[in-house]
């Protein structure tokens, strides 16, 4: 048998009297290490072979390669964690792999195929919150390094092959009282137009923020996958405010805050062809804060999350303002002795409470924080943790909330003095 590179898989119904042979769609010459049964879902198998890995979503009777970016390689064990929903396999020379989001494969052996020529939606995986997951974006310049599963939940969702970014597309994400989280107007992926170096170094953080976005909601007709963060939408940012890198400290942005752990329900519009697909948001099974503890952080993150919203718009509408009344003065209908001073007392105004002279990466060494990035830097410390906040942190966002109301006042009088010279 040494010279015999067959493969060999056989099933027995009924304790070993009959036997059936497994192996369509195996090549000829790739002998079998070893075999897994899926424990969710009986029809979904691995099969480890001499060079690669396979799968059948119909209980053995055909086999296709599940290789991906697996180069050629001995797949002596597998191992399946249905938790976590990850397929690990250990090679003979290439360390090991695991493959995420099981629950896909589980759907594909559990459901018949989608109808052809409509939309189809799965279920995520069961999605963390946990800092154990979450890619670095320096992972990728360690040469083998491996990649951690990322954050919040991942949606696989296919798009007819007639689509041509003509039909609407949305995906939205609610509660279990189907009270709506967030939503993405999916788009047509097209090519990116060519930006030069200056064009990418100059390129304001609004401006990343919004490619981002839209890389994350391009689709093509066919299979498609979107990453959730589990947030509710971002808050307002102030228009031309630079906010500076946090180089190891807390982040000066205005990410929304996150879910807590229960049941979700994600949503695909096609055109007014509406499929849902249920999924759970879970612990991090090793910590300890109960329901109620991330409950009341949720809670003090979106008032935090609605106080710098709120205050930013008011920022927005002052700088709008300030920049009307320099139109008007460049086009001859104000004069400059009209409006200099109300737009040297705007600009003050809008400097007492964000720093819009940071135009660095390190610009806050040289600038002090303002009310804006108080806001932000609570949010992102209160994020650090699953767990209840600590009372310094609700007396902090009591002071800073007062500042809030009085900035709101101030900034409304201003617009005020815009609107007597309009």
């Amino acid at each position: 048998m040494l010279d015999d590179f067959h493969p060999y898989i056989f099933k027995t119904t009924d304790g070993g009297a009959h036997w059936t042979s497994l192996v369509s769609g195996l090549p000829d010459d790739e002998y079998v290490f070893a075999v897994r049964e899926d424990p969710n879902e009986p029809r979904l198998l691995f099969a480890g072979t001499k060079s690669s890995v396979y799968v059948s979503f119909d209980a053995g009777a055909h086999w296709q390669s599940l290789a991906l970016n697996l180069p050629p390689v001995q797949v002596r064990d597998i191992a399946i964690d249905t938790r976590q929903g990850e397929v690990a396999i250990a090679t003979h020379g290439r360390a090991f792999w695991i493959l995420d989001n099981l629950a896909l494969l589980e759907q594909l052996a559990h459901a018949p195929a989608p109808p052809a020529g409509g939309p189809a939606l799965f279920a995520p995986q069961t999605a963390w919150l946990t800092h154990a997951y979450g890619r670095s974006e320096f992972a990728a310049l360690i040469p083998g390094a491996g990649l951690n599963p990322p954050f919040g939940a991942t949606v696989f969702f296919t798009i007819p092959s007639s689509y041509n970014g003509s039909t609407p597309v949305t995906l939205t994400f609610a509660d279990a009282n189907g009270n709506v989280i967030r939503s993405f107007s999916l788009h047509l992926r097209r090519p990116a137009p060519p930006r030069s170096p200056a064009e990418e170094m100059n390129e304001t953080p609004q401006q990343r923020k919004q490619e981002e976005l839209d890389r994350l909601t391009a689709i093509l007709p066919g299979a498609n996958s979107l990453q959730w963060d589990l947030r509710y939408p971002d808050a307002t940012e102030v228009t031309g405010f630079r906010p500076p890198i946090a180089a190891g400290g807390l982040p000066d942005d205005v990410n929304g805050p996150v879910v807590t752990p229960g049941r979700y329900v994600v949503s695909l519009d096609y055109g007014g062809q509406i499929l849902r697909a249920p999924f759970t948001v879970a612990l991090d099974p090793r910590l300890t804060a109960t329901p109620d503890d991330l409950a009341a952080r949720l809670n003090l993150q979106l008032r935090i999350h609605a106080t710098l919203d709120h205050l930013d718009q008011t920022i927005n509408r002052v700088i709008a303002a300030r920049d009307r009344l320099q139109v008007e003065v460049a086009a001859h209908r104000l004069s400059d002795q009209q409006a200099a001073g109300v737009i040297a007392a705007l600009t003050n105004t809008i400097d007492d409470y964000v720093a819009m002279d940071i135009q660095s990466s390190e610009g806050s060494l040289l600038h002090e924080t303002k009310l804006r990035s108080h806001l932000a830097y609570l949010a992102a410390d209160i994020d650090l943790a699953y767990d209840r906040p600590t009372p310094a942190q609700y007396a902090v966002f009591q002071e800073l909330q007062r500042e809030a109301a009085a900035a709101e006042r101030v900034l409304n009088d201003a617009l005020g003095k815009v609107t007597s010279l309009l």
